[in-house]
Parts: C-alpha cells; sequence; structure tokens
C-alpha cells in the first residue's frame, strides 16, 4: 500500500467540467483511488453535488443552490462552460454520484451547511444532517468501509466530511 493516494479533486475536473457524470466517470476510467466532491442543499432539501456556493462558475444560469430548487437546478447546462462536447451534463444529486461510484474508489464527500440551526444540533453540539444517515445507509449495504465522519478542519461549524471506500 502506498503512502500517497491519487485523489480525483471533484472527478477528472482538469479534463472534463467539474463533478459531473463526465468527470467522475473519467476519473474511474483513470484508475483513481479516491474522487472528492462536496454537497450542498437545494431549497427543496436535495443534496446537490457542487462545489460553489451559486451555479454561477459552472454552469448556464445563476443563483444560490440554497435557494434553488432542484427542479430548477436541473434544468441547467453544467458542461457546456467546459466545452461543447460536454453541454448537456447536468448536476447530479448525491444519490446519482454514488450510483456512478459505485466501484472500488474511496470518496471523500463535504457535506457543506451554511450554519446549522438550533435544532440540527446533535449531542456535543454537533450539526446534524439528513446526508450523514443517507451516506452511510448507501456504504452500509455494500459491507464493511470504513467510513467515518468528522467535523472539516478548519472549516465552519455545519460542515461534515466523509471518507469511505465503495465496494
Amino acid at each position: 500500500m502506498s503512502s500517497v493516494a491519487v485523489f480525483a479533486h471533484r472527478g477528472a475536473s482538469g479534463s472534463h467540467p467539474e463533478n459531473t457524470a463526465a468527470a467522475f466517470g473519467e476519473a474511474l476510467r483513470l484508475g483513481v483511488e479516491a474522487i472528492e466532491f462536496d454537497v450542498r442543499m437545494s431549497a427543496d432539501r436535495q443534496m446537490i453535488v457542487c462545489h460553489d456556493a451559486t451555479v454561477d462558475r459552472t454552469s448556464d444560469g445563476s443563483g444560490e443552490i440554497r435557494k434553488m430548487s432542484l427542479a430548477q437546478i436541473k434544468e441547467l447546462d453544467a458542461g457546456g462552460w467546459f466545452g461543447g462536447e460536454f453541454a448537456g451534463e447536468r448536476f447530479l444529486t448525491l444519490a446519482e454520484a454514488l450510483d456512478l461510484l459505485n466501484g472500488d474508489v474511496r470518496l471523500n464527500i463535504h457535506v457543506i451547511r451554511r450554519r446549522p440551526r438550533p435544532r440540527d444540533t446533535g449531542p456535543a453540539g454537533r450539526p446534524r444532517t439528513g446526508a450523514a444517515g443517507f451516506i452511510r445507509s448507501r456504504f452500509s449495504r455494500r459491507g464493511p468501509t470504513g467510513a467515518g465522519f468528522g467535523a472539516q478542519g478548519g472549516c465552519p461549524v455545519g460542515n461534515l466530511q466523509f471518507v469511505g471506500r465503495t465496494l
């Protein structure tokens, strides 16, 4: 086992539009050991794979993800900005991303929350999120994963980081 792992940051984002099915598929084709991506909650509480708080940089639309519905986000072209051959790529939900990444690859998923509301905190003031339970349930069906959750170092309270291996 090597001490250095090859991570695909937002998928194969150097050659494909980040956080899309095309980028994740290319990362798997290249045989990376791990893929890192961020998840943000939409206005209708859907988990959207996107690094930025807005869709502006990575699509033909504009607006804050937290203020948009899944239907609005799914209408956007998340590939054309990168190159014509990627026109028509869409933002992924967390469920769609996990379905695509069903293989021997580790995942580093950052669940981004602006600020936890008081009712969203659990023991020791840690934020509760539907994403954590959803991710755990998806991986527990595949057997032991070594999955772990923890506060993301240096990030505001409300963010969770998941690291696990899909099987």
